[in-house]
């Protein structure tokens, strides 16, 4: 997966990406993320990665790569991604829900 994000200036956000049933995060791909300080720290849980990134210049994007491993073959459906900027948990927002199609 390819994920960009822009956030308010200056302020640490949280990502969570959420992700739909038969499919994982890779270990070592968001172990990557953190060695080249892209994200500041990750937690995953079944369902979702939850990314950490450091504060953005004035129109600056996060952009990172995640590797997912796929368990289940299918239309899968995914619930909404959501940006929270850390210091200001109102200006939160979700991302409409994605379908995956996972060939088997």
């Amino acid at each position: 997966l390819t994920l960009t994000a822009s956030a308010p200036a200056g302020e640490p956000v949280t990502l969570r990406l959420a992700l739909p049933a038969g499919v994982q995060p890779d270990g070592p791909s968001l172990d990557a993320l953190v060695a080249t300080g892209t994200v500041s720290r990750y937690e995953t849980e079944d369902g979702a990665a939850t990314l950490h990134l450091a504060a953005l210049p004035a129109g600056g994007t996060f952009l990172g790569t995640l590797k997912v491993i796929p368990t289940l073959a299918g239309t899968l459906q995914a619930p909404p991604a959501k940006l929270t900027p850390d210091a200001r948990p109102q200006l939160a927002r979700a991302f409409a829900p994605r379908t995956w199609k996972i060939a088997p």
